[in-house]
């Protein structure tokens, strides 16, 4: 199905009808060109991605967790028990 700029634009804003919007959710799915052109018409699609790239949401992290004592030498172990 063909969808013109207008159409998507009001999808994007979230003003078209139920059956349009249905249609075109179906249609992005599989059609890389429409989710382009809803990239190119999405208003705040840039501003999104230059936040992702900025702080590197998306990409894999390391994280080293630090080890932590065993319960006996907390505070926890020293708190009476609640039963």
């Amino acid at each position: 199905m063909t969808f013109s700029d207008n159409t998507l634009r009001d999808y994007l804003a979230g003003t078209a009808d139920v059956a349009t919007t249905l249609a075109i959710e179906d249609a992005v799915e599989t059609d890389d060109i429409l989710h382009r052109r809803l990239a190119t018409l999405d208003p705040f699609a840039e501003r999104v991605k230059d936040a992702f790239d900025t702080f590197g949401i998306g990409q894999r992290t390391q994280v080293d967790w630090p080890t932590t004592a065993p319960l006996s030498t907390g505070t926890l172990a020293r708190l009476p028990p609640l039963w």
